[in-house]
């Protein structure tokens, strides 16, 4: 979800409201965002605003939240407990039972980070659960 294209959201019910200089809104019930060729789904969506009227973090809770996205060279579809997107910075986290499959690539983990751009996956220690990694040809 990049800061320039129209985003366009869904929800059962919305509430946004000020906070400092941010606004906070949350969609709650078959919550939806899509932008372009991204699309994210949770029972509970919700998005920080700056100044700049940026969205500069979305939060997807659910059982789970997915988000899917496209380009020409590949296909990527994750789900995770939480997922947090970090659109200014092309970056985004999985947390819980998360599964991320990009192009012929799966990767499941209780914390799961990716670049974006670079296309990277990181995968942090965890007390009782190991990341798999699957690699097709």
């Amino acid at each position: 979800m990049g800061a320039a294209k129209v985003m366009q959201f869904s929800a059962d019910s919305m509430q946004c409201h000020k906070e400092h200089m941010n606004a906070i809104c949350n969609y709650v019930g078959n919550a939806e965002i899509v932008q372009g060729q991204d699309k994210l789904t949770a029972p509970k969506i919700t998005t920080y605003q700056n100044d700049k009227h940026e969205i500069y973090q979305v939060i997807a809770e659910g059982n789970p939240a997915n988000y899917h996205t496209e380009d020409a060279t590949r296909i990527m579809n994750a789900t995770a407990q939480v997922i947090k997107l970090y659109p200014l910075k092309n970056f985004a986290v999985f947390i819980g039972n998360a599964e991320v499959i990009d192009g012929k690539t799966k990767c499941d983990g209780e914390y799961l980070e990716y670049d974006m751009v670079k296309k990277t996956m990181i995968s942090h220690p965890h007390k009782t659960n190991l990341t798999k990694i699957l690699i097709q040809s």
